[in-house]
C-alpha cells in the first residue's frame, strides 16, 4: 500500500497511516 497511501495521504492515511497534511 505505499503507493496508493502516497497518493491519497490525506484520505487512505487517515484510516491507516497518520494524516501528513
Amino acid at each position: 500500500e505505499s503507493n496508493k497511501t502516497r497518493r491519497g495521504t490525506s484520505k487512505l492515511r487517515r484510516s491507516s497511516s497518520p494524516v501528513i497534511t
